[in-house]
């Protein structure tokens, strides 16, 4: 949890001291996770079993494509994200999906919750929706301080 907090905050860092482009990142990000995976793989022992497993079922690597598509996306998406407008609003933009994303399981689903917790996250929710229009969401053509 410690590390994924701070990836957004090093991405920062990275896009304020040199001129990469997100598309760079990700690729880097991408490859490195890669050449972590298959040693750390082989070492757990886990790895013929990912490699039988993918051969007993086939239909698995076009699900496997796919989550790898909405992966690439999503790790391309953060990533103009922190280099255009930085952590915090990558962090608050996390925030507000998932606040809004329970907000649409307690209306299908139907979910008790205490009276109060439910004001407080249809407030939430507001805030969630208005506060890019109230200003609080900084624009990509204003120019980023160096203090993040």
């Amino acid at each position: 949890v410690l590390c994924e907090a701070l990836h957004s905050n090093v991405e920062d860092y990275v896009f304020q001291a040199s001129d990469m482009k997100p598309a760079q990142v990700m690729l880097g990000l991408e490859l490195f996770s890669a050449v972590v995976f298959w040693p750390l793989a082989w070492s757990c022992g886990e790895l013929s079993e990912a490699v039988a497993f993918c051969g007993r079922h086939r239909h698995s690597g076009m699900i496997l494509m796919l989550l790898g598509l909405s992966s690439s996306v999503g790790c391309y998406a953060s990533a103009t994200i922190v280099k255009s407008y930085g952590p915090a609003f990558l962090s608050f933009l996390l925030m507000s999906r998932q606040v809004l994303s329970l907000v649409i399981s307690m209306g299908l689903f139907h979910h008790n919750l205490p009276w109060l917790s439910g004001c407080a996250l249809v407030s939430l929710s507001a805030f969630v929706l208005v506060a890019p229009a109230g200003g609080f969401v900084r624009r990509a053509t204003e120019p980023r301080s160096q203090d993040g």
